[in-house]
C-alpha cells in the first residue's frame, strides 16, 4: 500500500479475550470469547458485536510509560515482544519522542478494554515474577467504575491509575494475532491491530454505557451461530477471526499456538469489496482477484460464477439470502491457520 494512503486510517488496537471454562468441554470447547454490542448511537460499528478496543492515543506512546515500566518486574521480559518477521507499518513505524509500537499498541488495547468493559489486564508489580503460563493477569481490587470514567474522559489518566495501584499492563501476555484495514468504501477507516489474550477465569464485566449496550461470553461457534441466525451482527474481522478460532477446542493449545505464531509476522487483512448480482464478496490477500488498488466494482456475475474465475481463493462471500461462506484454499504466509468455513447449511454438523 502506498505510504500516502496510511493517513486515511486511524490506528487502533483490539483484544480477542478468551476465558477458560472447563464446564464447556462437553460442547467440544473449554473457553469462551468476549464480545460486546456497541450502542445504536456509536459513531462506528453501531449495533454491532465487536471485540473490545479502540483508537491509539499519543499518551499511549508517551516515554513516561517506559520510565514506569522499567521500574517493574516486567521490564526484563520486553525483548519477547520484538519480532523480526514481516509485519505491517503500523507495528514498526517510528515517531520521534514516542515509544516503540510493540508496547504502545498493547497499552492502547489494554486501556480501551478497561474503558469499555472494566477489565484491567494488569499485574501487580513484583508479583508473579517469572511466571510464564500464557494467561493474562487481571486487577480488580479498586474502584473500577470511578477510574473507568476517569480514563474514558482522559486517556492520560491510565498511567496515573497504574502508578497509584502499583500495577503494570500485562504486555507480554498479549500475543500478536492479526491486523485489519477498513475497506476504502467506508467513510470511517481504521488500521486495527488484534492481540489475543487469555484468562484462566471469567472476569466480571463493567460496561461503559456510552459505548456498550450489552456483552456476551460465548464459544466461537455460539457467536457465529448467533450471527447466522441474525441475533447479532458481526463485521468481517470478527466473523473471520471467530471462524479461525474454531481450529482450537482447548485454550492451552490455542495459547501455545499464538505464542509461537506471534514470532512469524502478521499479514495485513485489507478487504477489497466486490459486488455481485446475488451478494457481495470481500476479497482478501492471496486471492487471484485481489489487488490493493482496486475500487468498488459491480460484477454482472453471481458469487459462484465469480468464484469459478479464480484458482486461489481467499474471500468472504455475503449472499443476499443471508448465507455467508469463507473461501480459503491455500496456506497463509504468517503461520496462521485458515478459518473453518461455517454456513447455514453445515453449521449444525460442527
Amino acid at each position: 500500500m502506498a505510504k500516502n494512503l496510511t493517513s486515511k486510517w486511524r490506528e487502533s488496537a483490539s483484544l480477542i479475550i478468551l476465558a477458560k471454562n472447563e464446564c464447556l468441554k462437553d460442547v467440544g470447547c473449554d473457553y469462551r470469547v468476549l464480545l460486546f454490542k456497541r450502542t445504536k448511537e456509536s459513531t462506528s460499528f453501531a449495533n454491532s458485536a465487536v471485540f473490545p478496543g479502540g483508537v491509539h492515543e499519543n499518551s499511549d506512546a508517551s516515554p513516561l510509560w517506559m520510565d514506569y515500566i522499567k521500574t517493574s518486574s516486567q521490564s526484563s521480559d520486553l525483548n519477547s515482544l520484538q519480532c523480526n518477521a514481516p509485519r505491517p507499518n503500523i507495528y514498526t513505524k517510528f515517531i520521534e519522542d514516542q515509544i516503540q509500537r510493540d508496547i504502545s499498541l498493547r497499552i492502547t488495547a489494554i486501556r480501551e478494554t478497561f474503558e469499555e468493559t472494566g477489565i484491567l489486564l494488569c499485574r501487580q508489580n513484583d508479583l508473579n515474577k517469572g511466571e510464564i503460563n500464557g494467561f493474562c493477569h487481571s486487577f480488580v481490587d479498586f474502584d473500577r467504575h470511578y477510574w473507568q470514567n476517569l480514563v474514558h474522559n482522559d486517556p492520560t489518566q491510565f498511567l496515573t491509575l497504574c502508578k497509584k495501584f502499583d500495577v503494570v499492563p500485562d504486555l507480554t501476555a498479549l500475543f500478536d494475532w492479526t491486523a485489519w484495514l477498513t475497506p476504502v468504501t467506508f467513510p470511517k477507516r481504521f488500521a486495527a491491530v488484534f492481540y489475543l489474550a487469555a484468562l484462566d477465569h471469567t472476569p466480571d464485566v463493567l460496561l461503559e454505557s456510552n459505548e456498550a449496550a450489552c456483552f456476551s461470553w460465548d464459544t466461537p461457534m455460539e457467536s457465529i451461530r448467533q450471527h447466522l441466525s441474525n441475533q447479532i451482527n458481526l463485521h468481517p474481522p470478527q466473523f473471520y477471526e471467530l471462524s479461525r478460532l474454531l481450529n482450537f477446542n482447548r485454550i492451552h493449545e490455542l495459547i501455545e499456538f499464538a505464542r509461537v505464531r506471534s514470532q512469524k509476522g502478521v499479514t495485513l487483512m485489507f478487504p477489497i469489496i466486490q459486488k455481485c448480482s446475488d451478494g457481495t464478496v470481500s476479497l482478501m490477500p492471496g486471492d487471484d482477484a485481489y489487488t490493493e488498488s482496486k475500487e468498488l466494482k459491480t460484477e454482472d456475475l453471481t458469487i459462484e460464477q465469480y468464484r469459478l474465475k479464480a484458482t486461489n481463493l481467499h474471500r468472504i462471500e455475503w449472499f443476499h439470502t443471508g448465507k455467508i461462506a469463507i473461501q480459503s484454499d491455500f496456506p497463509i504466509g504468517d503461520g496462521h491457520l485458515p478459518p473453518i468455513n461455517v454456513t447455514t447449511e453445515n453449521e449444525s454438523k460442527l
